[in-house]
This record gives C-alpha cells, structure tokens and sequence, in this order.
C-alpha cells in the first residue's frame, strides 16, 4: 500500500496572510480528481466527516515575474478539519490535514518558508534529473492510484462471521524489539500489551502524527519517547519475516517503542509486562475519548460488547490472567462465544476460541474464570470526542486556573513558571479537592500527582500542570455532571521576566536525528534502491524540515520522501563514493549527521555490528555472503525458533572452512581480511549428515548478526581494503553574511536555520544549499527590501550557495513616508496627498 502523505506539512500555514500571499481561488464547483481524493482519504482514515468545499491555491513568491501556478487544493471540512493536497501528480497527494481544527486556526510558525517550498516542489519537477523524477514520479502515481480508486474498493461497513480484522502477525522477538534497551547484551522482548496495541493502531492507521513527550525510568535509565512525529502505516508489512526492507522493519520497531514508553514498561528478556495508558492513547494518539472497559463478570453484557465491536469493525484489546491479546472476530457458531483471537505471537496460535471455558494456546491455559477484561470503542476520535487542550472554558490568569470538566477523561494542562516554595490547591465543590493535579518538569517527567493540594519546593522552571479526574499512578474520581467546573491556586516565588526569557531560551532545543547513519557499500548492479528510515524528532513539537546534501552525484543519487532516504549507486560507478548529509531543522535550530556511501560491483557486508539477509530455496541450497571481519567477532544466525535451526560457517574467499559449519553462535578472532559467510540447513553442506528440515514459505528465512567489537570500521580503512577512491566525498562550505540597515527594526531568519539576526547575522551552508530568508518586521516598522546577491524587492529571499553571498535587509518605521527616520507632520500631509490621487 503506497505512503499518502508527506512527513513536514502538517501545522505550519499562515491563515491570515494566506489569500493575500498565495491567491486563494474560489471554491471548485462540480466533482473534480480533488474532490475524490479528500473523500477517499477519509474513507481511508475510516472518517465520517464530509468535504464541503474545495478551493485552489495558486502562487508566484518565488519569482513575481513568472506567472502563479497552482500549488495546492484546500478542501474544508464539515464541524472542522481540513486536507492540503498538492496540485500535482507528480509529488505525493496529501501534504497536510487535520479532522479536528480548521485551516484557518493553523499557527503562522514556517508560512512563507513552507509555501515557497511548495511552489518550489512544482516549479522543480521540471529541472530534476530523469533518473530522480522518475523514481519520485511513480511512487507518487502509487498513491494518487490508491486514493482516486479506494473508494469503489472499500467495502461498506459489515462484518463476516469466520473471518477477522486484522491482517498483522506481530510477534515480541527479533525485529519488533530492535530499538529496545538490553540486558546483558540481549534485546528486551517487546512486551504482549503493546504488540496488541501497536496491532489495532496500525488496524486504523492512526495517528497520522502523534502529539507530547513520553519518560519514565527503568532498570536506572531514563526512556523518552518524542512523540510529535508522523506514522507512515502504509511501510508497516503485515508480516516481518526477514524479506522485507529494513526500512519498513525500523517503522515497526519504532512504533512499537514508542508504545513501550508510553505504557512504561517493565521490560525484561522473558516477560515484558505493561498495563493500557488509556490516557496516553487518547491524549497522545488522537483516539476517541469514548474508550471504555469491561471484565466478563456479567457475561451477557461482556459477549454482547464484543460482538457489537467487531460488528462496528473495532477490533478490542482482550485481556486474560497474565497475557494482552486482540479479539477482532467471532464463529457463526450458535454459541456467539466463540471469539478469534489474535495472540500476539507472530501468528502461532491465532485462533477461535471458546471464551467462556478454558483456553489453551500451545502449552499456554488461560482461564477465564479468573477474569477476563475488554478495551473497547478503541477508534480514531472525530470533533466532539477528540481530547482538546484547554477548551474554551479553560484558562489561566497569572496563577489562577478555571476551568471544566467536559467528560470524564478530560485533562488539561497549563504551562506555568514555578520558583522555590510552591502551594497548588484545587477545588470543584466538594469538601475536599476532588480531582487529580499532576506536576512535570521541563524534562517532561512527572514530579508529583495528588488528589490533595501539593506543596513542594521546585528550582525556577516552566513546568506543566495537569488537571484531570483520572490520576496518572491509578484511582479516579467519578464524572459528576454538577461538578465539572474546578478552579486552582498557585501559590510561588515571583519570578522576574528576564528569568523566564534565560527559561526559556534553554529548553529551546535542537531536533535529534535518531538513525544510526553508517557507512554503506552499495552494489551497482542491483536494481532495487537502497532505502533507509530517517528518524527525526523535535522535542518541542515544532514544525520539522528534513534536507540531504550528496558531495557526488556521479557516484550515487539520493531523494528524500517523507522520512524515506533512497540511494541509487549510478551505472558504473564502482571504486567511488560520496558523502551524503542529512539535515533537521525546526525553529532555526538544526542538527546533522554524515556518512559516506561507496559504490562497488558486489555485495559485501563491514562494520562493528551488521545483519545480513537470506532464503532457503531448497534442502541442499548453501548461501555465502562476502564480508569484512577484523579482530574478535560473534555471529549468531536466527530463522524464527528459539535455537538456531541451522548452520553458519566462515570460509577464507577461496572457498576453505575456517569454521566449520554449526548450529550454534560462532566467537572467532580473525585478521582483517574479506571472508564468506555460509549459511545452509545441512552442516555437511553437498553430503550426508545432520541436517535441519526444509519447508517452502515455514521459517525458511534468515538473519546472521555479526558484531566485531573492536573492528577498525573507518571510512579509510574500509575504503583502503575496497579500492575505492574517497576524492568524492569532500565538500565546500560558503558563508552567508545578513545585515539589516535603516532607521527601523526587526528579525531575519533562514531555513534551513543558520542565520537569526538579532543573534547572528552569518552563517555557513554547504555548497549548492538552497537558504530562504525572512524578514519580520516589529511593531510600528515595516520591512522595506532587500538589497545585495540575487535578493530584490519584499518578498522572501531565496539564496543558493554556491559562493560567500551578502544580503542586506532594510527596515523603517511605519508611516515614514520620506523614509529619513523621522515620522512628522510632513510625512501625515504627503500621506494624505497620496491617499486622494
């Protein structure tokens, strides 16, 4: 299933500027491809809001010369929401969308940057390289293929009984559990919770994006999950078997570690237990704030509840004594008990099962005399309930908080600076407070959380205060119509405007690009890309760009789609290299990584710790795989069992056993040389002898992980050893040098991010780098052009750097007309000459 939407354009338009700036057409009459996309992405989003009118966006910032060309449709939504859909086929449909908020409610942080980047994209198409656009072309086709046709293929809603709802068969092991801390040098399993959880939410492909910080302490770490990032469902494969890419693997395995912290989980190698943060998954994933539960004490009621789900097509998180499942169907059997449930085992025992009697699950018994518990109306949330921040009747004045209940797992936050000596109480009409108040500091843990006031000495800081009748360590107070209003008192050392400016300034922080970025070999006679998984995050939530810089394109083409990095080694190009960058910028902060990426004419494995990839295709098949090994190594083959049900081996390149094949985790001191691995199901590889049983399509797949400690991985060395020539991989910086002149004042920023005037006025971007500048102007002075390199006029500025570029921005003061940095009586009268012409 193609990717639908793009990663950096989800709130970050200006709503008030935006008709101005970028002309915004009348609303389309009659039913265009437009139309049929928006109301098949809702379709999509299993979303019953409607489109109520489509309008086009045309613009020509760039350059004011050129004529407007269409950007975007803006389809509005009925009781609010919007989708952005790029104007062109050629990039990918959705840019943007929100089934809550208006368009015109969106935050103006990134407007012109964004739009222009926009009309960019458009513009572009028909300057990229054959080779690159074509790529990026079909990709997109996928998805305008996709959405144009996903509604005459979706079916109405109705369930089958024998059938079941989910397609995903994911298991707690290798890979699911890859970004998940260790024990003793081993991965924690992933934990059945919240496979079960990762299984629904990837069932509804929902969030889009996620939204807050997640943190808590295990086994004397500090976890953090920032969740302000986007989910691409469609490159999470039903199944991970070892024959899909690496990159849909990491979007699996970061999904589900994301869901870990959230649930706090007590990781560990053998039982991984977690209890459902309802709270999180609907203040942090966006779903409906209807979720409710159930035990099978009534029993009735209990079965009712399930069929009535899976009818609506919900599947429901299902709990027995020790182990989260998934129901998402039910037999025609008479009974209506017998429920299908999907373990969370990688498909093993995924079954129909009777759930008012025993169930047994492989050597697993489950007794549901011992309670059973539900999850259900577990759905992406639509308008009223949405969690909503601080609705309309929540507010704040100075340390004095009011606001209301709205439904029973309403919570609502305040950002507030705290100092020294500090009282928080609450009240909503009883004797006592009646509600919980939760404390986080700024590193988004929680200090405190109590039904009673608090009192507690804090060092200055901008901390969030939590209201809610739901406590974050467990208890609840029940949702009492006539007492949904509560008010809190603050009590604090007073704190000077300076202090919360320094506050301030330092959690401001840069984004992380969290994927490890290592040197890679690429094959130039393979014909499949190789595609890698950015993961960036901005732990402010602000607004993300991602960019990538390639030093040598005659080595290696690089496009950048969503999170999705490809690399393409060019025809011929074996023994060269090139240094690819990659880039995130948020709020003119930005961090990056580089690695280089050499090309050769075949497949050879290096590193201090790499996996390679491989199939069975009969009982005598015997796979080598070419790789570097340097000093004391273990490599440890794995095809779905708990042993390792078959044989590794190490052979010099001339074919002659170092190691002999075995069964087991191979732990050998080599010389740095270029060895074959071998992989077979017989240890006498061609002959007689043990061997392991081959079964087409049944754990006929492989991995061998390699981890050489104190190999020397270099570029140099491995490039030494390789032949390849590294003169690619150098690249020039230029200085970008920004001055504001003139009698008046305010900002000029770039992005990607580098120059902030007042901070700096220069900054240095790698060659062929495209930097937009901004010009703000403050109050009472208006922004009066540039001057200096290619920059003219008002509007924004668009620099390529190919050489040290100076650019001068001028401000003056509002309402002077003869501009000599005096507003007089002179300057009224000739305004008024001006206004009567």
């Amino acid at each position: 299933m193609p990717e639908l939407f793009e990663k950096f354009y989800l709130t970050v338009f200006l709503p008030a500027l935006f008709a101005v700036l970028f002309g915004l057409t009348p609303p389309v009459t009659g039913q265009s491809e437009y139309d049929v996309v928006a109301g098949n992405f809702l379709k999509y989003l299993n979303s019953d809001k409607k489109v109520i009118s489509t309008q086009l966006i045309e613009a020509n910032r760039l350059t004011l010369t050129l004529s407007k060309v269409p950007i975007a449709y803006l389809a509005s939504l009925e009781d609010g929401g919007y989708i952005l859909i790029s104007a062109s086929k050629s990039l990918t449909p959705i840019k943007a969308y929100s089934l809550v908020s208006d368009f015109e409610t969106l935050p103006e942080a990134y407007k012109e940057f964004l739009f222009s980047e926009m009309e960019y994209n458009i513009r572009a198409l028909t300057s990229k390289s054959r080779t690159t656009q074509g790529t990026a072309s079909g990709e997109a086709k996928e998805r305008w293929d996709f959405l144009l046709t996903f509604g005459t293929r979706r079916t109405t809603l109705s369930y089958t009984p024998d059938t079941h709802l989910l397609t995903t068969r994911w298991n707690q092991g290798i890979p699911f559990n890859k970004f998940l801390p260790e024990i003793d040098g081993q991965k924690v399993l992933a934990g059945c919770v919240n496979v079960a959880m990762a299984q629904i939410m990837t069932y509804h492909r929902y969030p889009q994006r996620g939204n807050g910080v997640a943190v808590y302490d295990w086994n004397d770490q500090r976890l953090k999950a920032v969740l302000f990032r986007p989910y691409h469902w469609e490159n999470m494969p039903d199944i991970l078997d070892g024959i899909q890419a690496e990159y849909m693997e990491d979007e699996v395995a970061l999904l589900i570690r994301d869901i870990g912290v959230v649930n706090h989980t007590a990781f560990s190698l053998d039982n991984s237990g977690a209890a459902i943060n309802s709270n999180a998954l609907i203040e942090n994933f966006g779903y409906s704030n209807t979720l409710a539960s159930m035990d099978n004490q009534d029993t009735t009621s209990f079965f009712e509840t399930l069929k009535t789900e899976i009818d609506a097509e919900r599947p429901v998180l299902l709990s027995f004594p020790g182990h989260m499942t998934v129901a998402d169907g039910y037999s025609s059997d008479q009974t209506g008990r017998k429920v299908h449930v999907n373990m969370g085992w990688g498909g093993h025992y995924d079954d129909y099962y009777f759930l008012d009697d025993t169930v047994q699950a492989g050597d697993y018994i489950f007794d549901p005399a011992q309670g059973l518990t539900i999850y259900y109306n577990i759905k992406p949330c639509s308008g009223p309930d949405c969690s909503l921040n601080l609705e309309s009747e929540d507010s704040i004045t100075g340390l004095e908080i009011g606001g209301k209940f709205d439904y029973e797992k309403d919570a609502d936050r305040y950002d507030v600076y705290l100092k020294g000596e500090t009282t928080i109480a609450g009240n909503r009409g009883y004797q006592n407070q009646a509600f919980y108040v939760s404390i986080y500091d700024s590193s988004h843990s929680m200090l405190v959380s109590s039904a009673d006031p608090i009192s507690k000495n804090l060092p200055p800081g901008r901390y969030t205060i939590r209201l809610s009748l739901y406590g974050e360590t467990g208890g609840f107070y029940p949702y009492d119509d006539e007492h949904t209003e509560y008010t809190v008192s603050i009590v604090t050392e007073e704190m000077t405007d300076a202090e919360k400016e320094a506050i301030d300034a330092s959690l401001d922080v840069a984004p992380v690009i969290h994927t490890s970025l290592r040197d890679i070999l690429l094959n130039s006679s393979n014909t499949e890309p190789h595609k890698i998984l950015i993961d960036a995050r901005d732990e402010n939530g602000d607004p993300l760009d991602i960019a990538v810089i390639n030093t040598n394109r005659d080595a290696v083409e690089t496009a950048l789609a969503e999170n999705i990095l490809t690399l393409t080694p060019v025809a011929d190009a074996e023994g060269t290299a090139s240094r690819v960058i990659v880039t995130a910028a948020a709020n003119n902060k930005s961090t990056e990584k580089a690695f280089v990426v050499m090309v050769s004419d075949e497949d050879i494995g290096f590193g201090k710790e790499f996996v390679l990839q491989g199939v069975f295709e009969n009982q005598d098949d015997f796979n080598t795989h070419k790789v570097i090994l340097d000093g004391q190594c273990t490599i440890t083959g794995y095809n779905g069992y708990s042993n390792q049900a078959f044989y590794s081996s190490v052979m010099h390149t001339d074919e002659n056993f170092i190691v002999l094949p075995a069964d087991s985790d191979i732990n050998y001191t080599f010389t740095t040389l270029t060895y074959l691995l071998g992989a077979s199901l017989k240890q006498n590889p061609g002959g007689t002898g043990s061997y392991y049983p081959y079964e087409s399509g049944v754990n006929d797949r492989y991995r061998l992980t390699i981890c050489c400690p104190d190999a020397d991985d270099s570029t140099e060395s491995i490039a030494g050893i390789l032949g390849i020539h590294l003169t690619g991989t150098s690249i020039q910086q230029y200085t970008l040098n920004v001055s504001k002149s003139g009698p008046g004042h305010g900002d000029v920023v770039s992005f990607p991010a580098g120059i902030n005037c007042g901070s700096c006025c220069s900054g240095l971007f790698y060659q062929g780098t495209q930097v937009v500048i901004v010009a703000t102007p403050d109050a009472g002075c208006v922004f009066s052009g540039w001057s200096g390199c290619e920059c003219s006029g008002t509007d924004t500025c668009s620099v390529t750097m190919d050489a040290e570029k100076n650019v001068v921005a001028t401000f003056s003061l509002l309402g002077d007309v003869h501009e000599d940095g005096i507003i007089n009586l002179s300057d009224a009268i000739l305004t008024l000459q001006i206004g009567c012409r």
